[in-house]
């Protein structure tokens, strides 16, 4: 939240600070309750994946669609140059994380069923998950350059992780809020040794207008010089053969290449156009 001197006069009379610091407590008390929860095979996958020590970890959300982490494993598995894939399961619906846990199993894509989410709003769900992940796999493996990336987020073709930090300790798409700002939790990439040992929170800060990942500006992006560091490009793309229920074109993001359907798991439009979406990846060349 923004310290007191932040606020307007009108924002002090109303009592913003106070709603904002309620907030914060029972956000906190949230994230601590649930990354005291422990998951079944936890150690199973710390022990598949501790070759990943000072190694290269990306770590995606999954949620409810599994067609999204088909797609994304064999992307990285055709595609990544020094990223591992971790699919940590933040779905509601057992069937669900079934189908997801099957998927990995075949694609030979560690799997972690992440403990039952008690948060609904999907920017605090977001950030219970990332908090478990960092806490209990990114910090128990130590790898030299870790990345948290959305479930439907389709890199272009060959990438490399970690050259974009290379220079820099953290890189990734930059969304600014009131005198901050945040790299968006679907595409942030950080160099482990610069960043692991400070208290990172990937709940969404309401009071800067900052979502998932927002908190961290507190503990990283406040204390870096943001003139020095490059950061991930982005532009909208429209299909104009794919219309919503408006009759407005569907459309994606485009970040340094890689395509974000954005809100594939929630929007019903995009829910319903999934066999659409499914033949534009298949369709898109590696480099297009």
């Amino acid at each position: 939240m923004r310290r007191l001197r932040e606020y307007a006069a009108r924002d002090l009379l109303i009592g913003k600070p106070l709603k904002a610091a309620f907030k914060v407590g029972r956000n906190a008390v949230m994230r601590e309750a649930y990354c005291a929860r422990r998951a079944e095979g936890l150690d199973a996958l710390l022990a598949r994946i501790e070759g990943l020590r000072g190694g290269v970890l990306a770590i995606t959300i999954a949620f409810e669609i599994p067609w999204l982490i088909a797609y994304l494993a064999d992307r990285f598995e055709r595609f990544s140059q020094d990223a591992v894939l971790v699919v940590c399961d933040n779905s509601r619906t057992p069937a669900r994380r079934v189908e997801i846990e099957a998927i990995c199993r075949s694609a030979g894509v560690p799997y972690l069923a992440l403990p039952p989410n008690p948060a609904r709003h999907i920017d605090r769900s977001h950030g219970n998950a990332l908090n478990w992940a960092f806490r209990h796999v990114v910090r128990r493996v130590e790898p030299k350059v870790f990345a948290f990336l959305d479930h439907d987020l389709f890199p272009p073709g060959p990438f490399a992780l970690a050259p974009l930090v290379e220079r820099q300790p953290v890189y990734g798409l930059r969304l600014d809020g009131i005198g901050s700002w945040s790299l968006w939790a679907g595409y942030a990439v950080f160099d482990f040794e610069q960043v692991g040992d400070r208290p990172l929170d990937f709940y969404p800060d309401p009071d800067r207008e900052l979502f998932t990942g927002g908190r961290n500006w507190e503990h990283v992006y406040r204390h870096l010089d943001d003139r020095a560091l490059a950061f991930g490009q982005f532009h909208s793309h429209a299909f104009e053969d794919m219309l919503d229920r408006d009759g407005k074109p569907l459309r994606c993001g485009i970040i340094d290449r890689w395509m974000h359907l954005g809100g594939a798991s929630r929007f019903p439009d995009k829910i319903a156009a999934s066999a659409f979406f499914q033949q534009v990846l298949d369709a898109r060349q590696p480099g297009g």
